[in-house]
């Protein structure tokens, strides 16, 4: 009976060794965003590019975002919900007429991240891989172009599924507070992509601008005015961000 009370103690001793560095390392996070957004391999390109049908032809843009960590023991799971907008302008061919470009994604992304830690500073590296959801919206003006009837035109909306992976640092600036920089590189339509026959009744090659139409044209055809997407095209982009995340 005496050892009863001794007994409880250890006990008690082990508990806390066991659950203390988890409780310690405990990450529930929440904070907002923005940055800088890059088109990267067909996503990006000149107008003269878009005209032909071989790239999107945007420049760089902008992003802002939401984000939510939550993990323990270095392992953490992350929730984005993105904003990115892109546009451009410029001829359709070496000085003949004008094109102007314009494009958002609305994306949720989600994934591992796994940290680093490095004793005596305020600095934690982390890595992370992630999947999104992507809806791309648009619209493009055509002014005096070949081929093309002058005006607005609304992008039919495209949904598209995606993966990409993060390198990033947070820094402890104040308790409860850490900035997080971080680049991110997304393949934007891994799964999804489709030509959709958006055909006009006019003999111009509008109707091939009115939809993501990231595979080709099944009538592709060289030298065609109406045919003349040829290829698949990857939808990638590039983040530079810094988010201030609140918690613990």
């Amino acid at each position: 009976m005496n050892n009863f009370p001794r007994r409880k103690t250890m006990l008690c001793i082990v508990l806390v060794a066991l659950f203390a560095p988890a409780s310690a390392q405990l990450t529930i996070q929440g904070g907002v965003g923005g940055g800088v957004a890059v088109p990267a391999a067909d996503f990006g390109g000149s107008t003269v590019d878009y005209y032909v049908g071989s790239k999107y032809g945007f420049a760089t843009g902008y992003n802002a975002h939401g984000k939510v960590r939550i993990g323990a023991l270095g392992v953490r799971v992350t929730g984005f919900l993105d904003y990115s907008s892109f546009n451009n302008s410029g001829n359709s061919e070496p000085g003949t007429g004008t094109v102007e470009v314009k494009s958002t994604i609305l994306a949720f992304r989600f994934g591992p991240e796994y940290a680093f830690s490095l004793p005596f500073a305020p600095l934690t590296p982390y890595l992370g891989a992630r999947a999104g959801i992507n809806i791309i919206n648009g619209e493009m003006t055509f002014r005096g172009v070949p081929r093309v009837p002058s005006g607005t035109y609304k992008l039919q909306s495209g949904v598209r599924i995606g993966i990409g992976g993060t390198v990033g640092v947070a820094y402890a600036v104040a308790p409860f507070v850490s900035l997080d920089a971080a680049a991110h590189y997304d393949a934007i339509n891994m799964l999804g992509k489709l030509w959709e026959n958006f055909r006009t009744t006019e003999d111009n090659r509008l109707g091939s601008y009115l939809a993501l139409n990231d595979e080709p044209d099944p009538l592709y055809e060289p030298g065609s005015d109406r045919h003349f997407i040829s290829k698949t095209r990857s939808i990638n982009t590039m983040h530079f961000t810094v988010t201030v995340m609140f918690g613990l």
